[in-house]
């Protein structure tokens, strides 16, 4: 008869993505954990939270110092209101009135130069205030109001970030394989404590023989099966096969992509797949019951 020809190989189910492993970006005492090992989630579901006072606090004390900035600011870029500019140009008319009498004193020498320069600073800080007062700060000094404002604004920023970390959300769709974090445990920055994987699809990853592996590429189909799940064949398609041996088995890793709507096949069982060679094969069949043991074996 002819039959296509078949290359058997064993392996181990695995995900086709390497598992999330999910932790907080800040510190602090574990409140609220949800899912449980085996259950699955969805992207952006609540996994834990750990408690909010210091972050809610660090974002009220940034919307302080934002506000001062803010203000700070707009002191610095607008002209005073009309009172207080009013203010300012009389206080310049007396300073400047001042200081002609005086230089005419000082011109006469019958005032002492110290005293003359008293009069001369004080008419150059009147004409200051009063430029301030009717155009904003100097140029200076608003590049260092903006900074400051920018500044305000980056840390509140940051604060809020954190109070957004104390909330451990899932980034992608998955079963929780590992959860490693319990209400009351205090949770360290960067320290994984969920790991979450991906049931559908999944792969079934099989060691090629050397002296296979040029009669399988990708894109051909193959029955798998599971000694854990009597009775059933999973279709898969070879999606990967490796340029290079495993130098400790020298076999070619193959991988081969299993639907799994059933979630049926799990991560790290044992399956076996036949895979489906592009060739058909000439062999002579003999009924089962023909082929007998002798007592000598």
């Amino acid at each position: 008869v002819q039959e296509q020809e078949s290359i058997s190989v064993s392996g181990t189910v695995s995900t086709p993505n390497a598992p999330a492993n999910v932790g907080f970006l800040v510190s602090g005492k574990v409140l609220f954990v949800g899912p449980r090992e085996g259950e699955f989630v969805k992207e952006g579901e609540v996994l834990a939270r750990i408690d909010p006072t210091d972050f809610t606090l660090s974002v009220k004390s940034a919307e302080a110092q934002t506000a001062n900035a803010q203000a700070a600011l707009g002191k610095a870029m607008h002209s005073s209101r009309p009172e207080l500019l009013e203010q300012a140009r009389i206080a310049l008319e007396r300073a400047e009135d001042e200081h002609r009498r005086m230089k005419i004193l000082y011109d006469s020498k019958s005032l002492a130069p110290n005293d003359y320069l008293k009069y001369k600073a004080g008419f150059e800080r009147a004409q200051q205030e009063y430029e301030q007062a009717k155009f904003g700060a100097q140029k200076e000094d608003k590049a260092l109001a903006r900074a400051a404002y920018d500044q305000a604004v980056a840390q509140l920023a940051i604060a809020r970030k954190a109070l957004s970390d104390a909330t451990l959300c899932t980034p992608t769709s998955g079963y929780i394989a590992r959860r490693s974090i319990e209400p009351g445990d205090t949770a360290a920055a960067g320290y994984p404590v969920f790991e979450i994987v991906q049931m559908e699809p999944v792969e079934v990853n099989v060691g090629v023989p050397e002296t296979d592996v040029h009669r399988v590429r990708i894109g051909q189909t193959a029955d798998i099966t599971a000694p854990a799940l009597p009775g059933k064949t999973f279709q898969g398609i070879v999606r990967i096969v490796n340029v290079a041996a495993d130098p400790s088995t020298r076999t070619y890793m193959t991988r081969i992509a299993v639907e799994n709507p059933e979630r049926l096949l799990r991560v790290g069982m044992v399956a076996e797949a036949a895979i489906h060679g592009d060739r058909t094969v000439a062999m002579a069949t003999l009924p089962g019951e023909t082929v007998v043991r002798d007592p000598q074996g």
